[in-house]
């Protein structure tokens, strides 16, 4: 990695799995080329000798550091059939190694932030240990995220099952969404998907801030509706896309 000492430095975290690595490794890419950020890149991919992983180490920029993050010898999940569970408890199994490089960056030179993807929240104890702020890089539509915004409170004003709820849910600069057309670990109140839904909803709130995927030309309104939230409760927003022009 090059020696940039006075650079900003990022730390990113990714979810496991080549869905999450490629829209992270974009955001690394954007950040160090035109931003002179410098980037430490911690994946967790499921091959770290796969043709894909490979080719995109080779495409990254000298200011990206990649760490491979690799499960201990004795972890297995092949009993875990939900593949968010999965993820998660990969994430969790890697959490010393991702510790012990952040006390390393720490310890050699300026590190200001964790940003982690969606499946990547188990790291916030060690930021907030270390005290490095911490980010959300959010690579869905702004109305997912205005929703899991808002979840929380619907749980607790309705009682009912959501596919019931007698009028659309009007989220700020969305389109109405009838009950039956919210997402379907929503769907079913009393199902495991649904508490763990709403379990990743609280978390995306308490995150420092959060890095979207979009701008303002894609989703005007809904942008618009997070620049003027009054709300104290809600984290700051960035607009940061799109990734896919950064190269």
């Amino acid at each position: 990695m090059e020696n940039q000492t006075n650079a900003p430095h990022l730390a990113l975290l990714c979810s496991p799995g080549m869905g999450h690595l490629i829209p992270l490794a974009q955001l690394a890419i954007r950040s160090a080329n035109v931003h002179n950020v410098t980037i430490t890149l911690m994946a967790n991919p499921e091959n770290p000798s796969s043709p894909a992983y490979l080719s995109l180490l080779k495409s990254l920029p000298g200011k990206v550091n990649v760490i491979t993050l690799l499960p201990p010898s004795n972890f297995n999940h092949e009993d875990i059939r939900d593949p968010v569970t999965r993820m998660i408890s990969t994430v969790v199994s890697t959490l010393p190694q991702v510790h012990e490089a952040l006390i390393s960056l720490l310890s050699n030179g300026r590190l200001d932030a964790l940003v982690v993807t969606i499946f990547s929240f188990p790291a916030k104890e060690s930021a907030s240990n270390l005290g490095l702020p911490y980010y959300l890089f959010y690579a869905s539509p702004c109305m997912c995220l205005a929703l899991s915004f808002y979840i929380p409170e619907l749980v607790e004003s309705y009682q009912g099952e959501f596919r019931d709820l007698p009028e659309p849910v009007q989220l700020p600069g969305c389109v109405p969404l009838n009950g039956r057309d919210l997402v379907k670990p929503l769907q079913y109140r009393n199902a495991e998907m649904f508490n763990g839904y709403v379990h990743h909803c609280k978390i995306i709130l308490a995150m420092d801030g959060i890095l979207l995927n979009s701008f303002e030309e894609l989703e005007p309104g809904v942008l618009k509706a997070f620049r003027e939230s009054t709300d104290p409760n809600r984290p700051k927003i960035y607009a940061v896309g799109p990734d896919n022009s950064a190269n």
